[in-house]
């Protein structure tokens, strides 16, 4: 998943409402990468706690603004990868430090994803 702003991206509110695929937990790890997250003590995690990019303003934590967009990119990943779909769980977010939004082509060979990116988020309690 990209954590790079792209050159052709859109601003996004600075606070808001998203969605995030995870690997299942617990914990709940990144999609892409074994590596854990770190909250602070009121459920934040912040871009740069143990990150190599935490001091580059354009990146920051990928997400989808879109319910529908991120279902859609975690099929086609789980049909590309052949993972078993057990393995992923889409969570509402809480972000605040908005990046921007852009399409990103690189993730799965079946199509563009439009993903935000922000600096910190919190997952919201399941309802």
């Amino acid at each position: 998943m990209c954590n790079k702003l792209h050159s052709d991206s859109q601003p996004i509110p600075a606070e808001g409402v998203g969605y995030k695929i995870f690997r299942s937990g617990p914990p709940l790890l990144p999609m892409c990468s074994g590596l854990s997250y770190i909250e602070d003590i009121n459920g934040w995690i912040k871009w740069g706690i143990g990150n190599i990019f935490s001091k580059m303003p354009t990146s920051g934590f990928c997400f989808f603004l879109d319910i529908e967009e991120a279902r859609r990119c975690l099929q086609i990943w789980i049909r590309e990868t052949r993972d078993s779909p057990n393995w992923y769980v889409i969570e509402k977010i809480n972000y605040k430090r908005g990046i921007g939004t852009h399409q990103e082509a690189e993730m799965c060979d079946e199509g563009a994803f439009q993903i935000a990116l922000c600096k910190e988020f919190q997952i919201c309690p399941r309802e």
